[in-house]
């Protein structure tokens, strides 16, 4: 949270968006496809409806990985579990159940 400011509308980081970009670029360049086809457990993603991760990308991470479960918190932004921390904890806790369910 100290990284975090209040705004009109919830909260926002408190840095440059210019420098964070800089920052990240390598990392937004990156492909991390490989390492995910080595998962071998049970995954839940959860995507915020407006967040960065498009469902596009989901969808191919689910197809990639037969075990891979993708909630949607509609109205969240990136940070989904500041924007809506009941809705993923329902999914969490859905999530654990059903693969508790399956004696993994």
């Amino acid at each position: 949270m100290a990284g975090l400011a209040p705004g009109p509308d919830g909260l926002y980081p408190r840095v440059d968006r210019d420098v964070m970009v800089a920052t990240v670029q390598e990392n937004a360049e990156r492909d991390y496809w490989d390492a995910w086809d080595e998962v071998r457990c049970p995954v839940l993603v959860v995507r915020a409806g407006k967040g960065m991760l498009k469902q596009r990308v989901a969808d191919r991470m689910a197809g990639r990985h037969g075990t891979t479960r993708i909630a949607v918190v509609p109205e969240a932004g990136h940070d989904v579990h500041l924007d809506d921390p009941a809705a993923v904890y329902e999914e969490m806790a859905a999530f654990l159940a059903e693969v508790a369910g399956q004696g993994r």
